[in-house]
Formats: C-alpha cells, sequence, structure tokens
C-alpha cells in the first residue's frame, strides 16, 4: 500500500512540475513574441564571417534626421536595436569604413543576417518579404554584383525592374546599387516603370541624405594622389604638391556643356605655367572609347585623363561628386579652395590667388 501511496505522490509532483515547466515556456514564448513585435524599435543580429572583435558603424535616417551608432562584434556575432517609424535604408561599415552591407527595416521587424568581412554581396538577409527578396537577389546575381561590369550590374537591375515594377525592391536596387553616371536616361525610364506606391519618397530622400552624410566626412578632406590614364594609355599621377594651386575638372562624354568649358581651360593653360595651376581634366565616361572621342577636337596642352571606374576609382570615391560637370580647386598642399558645379565659381578662386 506504501508502494501505491508513493507512486500517487510521485505522479502528483511530476504533474505539478509539468505544469509550472509549461507556465515558464508559456510565459518565456509570450515575452519573446512581444518583444519581437514591439513597434517601438527594430532590431538587426547576426553574424560577420573574418571579422573577429571589432566594433562596426552603423548608419540610417529616422524621422528625416540621420543616426549613427557603434555596434561591438564579438567573436564575428552583433546586435543593435534602432527605431524608425518608416522603413529605413540601414549601411553597415568595418571601423576602417568599408562597406560591410546594406539592409532595409522598420519598426517591429527583426532582421537576422549573414555577412562576409571583404565581400558584401555574400550575405543572406531574412525577416522581412523585403530582405528575402533581397537577399535572394544578391545571391543569383553576387558575381556581377562584386564586378567592375557596371553595363551588366545595371542591366541585370532593369531586368529584375521591368518584371517587377509593383515591388519595393525595385527602388532599393535602383538607389542603392543602380550605377547612375552615364546610365541617366535608363534611371529615369525604369524609375517611371515602378508604380508610386512602391517608391515611397522618404525612402528616397533618406537615402540621399544618409549619403550625403557619409561622403561629407572624406570629400572635404584634402585630395590625395591618385592615378588616373592619359591619352597615351600611360599612366599619369596627380599629386597636388606640384603645383601652387591644381584644378581638378570632372565631366561625362555627353556633358553639353563642355563646349564651354574647354575655352576656359585653354585660357588658364595660355595665362598660368604647369607649376602655377595643374589644370587636370578627367573624364568619368565607362570606357576610354568614348572618352578619346569627347576630346578629338580639344588641341588640349593640359593634363586630359581617365578614370578606370568612374567615380567609384580609387582616390576619386572619397571626394563625393555628385553630378558633372564638377570642379575642385586645391592648394598644394591638397586643401580644397573650391568643390562644385560652377566653373565660373572655380575661375573667381584661381583669378584670387593667381593675379
Amino acid at each position: 500500500m506504501a508502494g501505491w501511496i508513493d507512486m500517487f505522490n510521485f505522479v502528483q509532483i511530476t504533474s505539478k512540475i509539468v505544469k509550472i515547466y509549461s507556465l515558464l515556456i508559456g510565459i518565456l514564448m509570450a515575452f519573446i513574441l512581444s518583444s519581437c513585435g514591439d513597434d517601438s524599435q527594430f532590431r538587426v543580429a547576426g553574424e560577420i564571417k573574418n571579422m573577429g572583435t571589432q566594433n562596426i558603424r552603423v548608419i540610417y535616417v529616422s524621422n528625416g534626421a540621420v543616426k549613427s551608432l557603434t555596434s561591438t562584434v564579438i567573436d564575428g556575432k552583433f546586435s543593435f536595436v534602432g527605431y524608425s517609424p518608416e522603413l529605413t535604408i540601414v549601411r553597415l561599415f568595418s571601423n576602417n569604413k568599408t562597406p560591410l552591407g546594406t539592409l532595409v527595416v522598420k519598426n517591429g521587424e527583426t532582421i537576422d543576417c549573414t555577412i562576409h568581412n571583404g565581400d558584401r554581396y555574400n550575405a543572406k538577409m531574412e525577416g522581412s518579404d523585403l530582405m528575402a527578396q533581397w537577399s535572394d537577389f544578391i545571391a543569383q546575381n553576387a558575381q556581377i554584383l562584386s564586378s567592375d561590369d557596371i553595363e551588366s550590374r545595371n542591366q541585370e537591375i532593369a531586368k529584375y525592374v521591368a518584371k517587377n515594377p509593383s515591388k519595393l525592391l525595385s527602388t532599393v536596387l535602383m538607389i542603392t546599387e543602380f550605377y547612375t553616371p552615364g546610365y541617366e536616361q535608363l534611371a529615369d525610364s525604369l524609375m517611371a516603370m515602378i508604380t508610386p506606391e512602391a517608391q515611397p519618397r522618404h525612402l528616397i530622400d533618406d537615402y540621399a541624405s544618409t549619403l550625403a552624410h557619409i561622403t561629407s566626412e572624406n570629400a572635404l578632406g584634402k585630395v590625395l594622389p591618385m592615378n588616373l590614364y592619359e591619352k597615351g594609355d600611360s599612366l599619369f599621377n596627380f599629386n597636388a604638391s606640384k603645383a601652387s594651386y591644381s584644378v581638378l575638372c570632372f565631366t561625362m562624354p555627353d556633358d553639353e556643356c563642355r563646349d564651354s568649358i574647354v575655352p576656359l581651360l585653354k585660357q588658364w593653360n595660355k595665362t598660368h605655367k604647369d607649376s602655377q595651376l595643374k589644370i587636370v581634366d578627367i573624364s568619368l565616361a565607362n570606357d576610354t572609347f568614348q572618352w578619346k572621342k569627347s576630346i578629338t577636337t580639344d588641341s588640349a596642352k593640359w593634363a586630359q585623363c581617365w578614370a578606370l571606374g568612374s567615380v567609384q576609382a580609387k582616390g576619386i570615391d572619397r571626394l563625393g561628386i555628385s553630378r558633372m560637370p564638377f570642379f575642385i580647386v586645391t592648394d598644394s598642399t591638397g586643401t580644397q579652395l573650391y568643390r562644385g558645379n560652377s566653373i565660373s565659381q572655380a575661375q573667381e578662386i584661381i583669378n584670387q590667388k593667381l593675379q
């Protein structure tokens, strides 16, 4: 009889333990679910391969203001929270400002991602339909996206937009991955295809603010030495220290205002010695054929160069060139005295310094 009583007590105790355990599990799951559905913030967590332990930088826009925060990666694992009631584009950078990845998220969402340091198109992202679609697109086109083949890159994005004009990813790809210089007409036609519901104005404006914030840190700094290509396909090394002042003129082959730019370059070249004013006419054409065709009638006696990679060329990428034509005047230390789209304002600075 005692054995049956002991067995009965054991069953009762076990039943109570099971109930308590079930209750705790329920509370825990409720907490997790309510936390994931918290509309007051968004969450990003995951792993960055080949990163080790260091800080990363996170930049995004919330309510029209640029937000910048630091997250610590420990043994490749990281997580952070942010705040944005509307969808925002979040960019991740290593501590040496190398791009690591790009996400789109809003309050209430939790994004889980795996990123590879040094290969930002080797990434997997999940947590929303948009991130899953983007992850699939990257996986299918990683080789093209990470190459210097701008034509193929843009064409793949164009194909996606044409097939998916009502998807938000079409807008995201256009503003984050499409290479616009030299492809302005294609960009305009593709954006016109996308339905209004799939291209929220705030997302486009906020991303422009993010880029301006990122580039401004470097864009206003000193112009560093850079290697370019001259007409004879030889290397040209620009170094501001070789002249009292330098003027960098950035153009595209189809710039209609080039006819008004060249006469001023000729005038500067005639008026000032090379050691006083170094004139560097830099084409951001997609290939050397377009560039050489555009300068055949110039009869130039100043440096005419081509930048491999256009605005993403090493040395030029940090200058934050927004649109062409673009002019930068520097002193011998590389300090920028003028930067902008007006050649007349560039001329004013040159006249002030050399007269």
